[in-house]
């Protein structure tokens, strides 16, 4: 197999997230403590924005990061939140970006690539 070198610059990835209905029940996955009654708090709120139409409120979250023509994703499941802004501002977003993109390296050294991610820029 021929290998090709190539610096991936982490600017000229593009991130997106993907909001999927979670396919797990919300009692018993939403919060885990030692306190009954707040844990049926949390799912009653869950549950509620659930009703109201919030797709956020329950979901597995997939970012996904492409780049020329391929694509790596991170996954994170039984997920809750009021928005997709809201998410993106937890800590968990870029962390799944990080995971997104060693995704994407390994799928492009699976296609012969030998990139090396630049380490920085807006989208790491």
């Amino acid at each position: 197999m021929k290998t090709f070198q190539q610096t991936l610059d982490p600017a000229e990835v593009v991130f997106f997230v993907i909001c999927h209905p979670e396919q797990r029940h919300v009692r018993g996955n939403a919060m885990h403590s030692d306190c009954e009654a707040y844990d049926r708090k949390v799912e009653d709120s869950v549950i509620a924005g659930i009703e109201r139409g919030n797709a956020w409120a329950w979901c597995c979250i997939e970012v996904r990061a492409e780049w020329g023509g391929l694509a790596g994703v991170d996954y994170l499941g039984c997920c809750s939140y009021e928005s997709e802004a809201a998410f993106e501002a937890d800590g968990y977003y870029a962390s799944m970006k990080a995971e997104a993109l060693d995704d994407l390296m390994l799928n492009l050294s699976a296609y012969g690539w030998s990139a090396a991610a630049a380490v920085g820029g807006d989208n790491a």
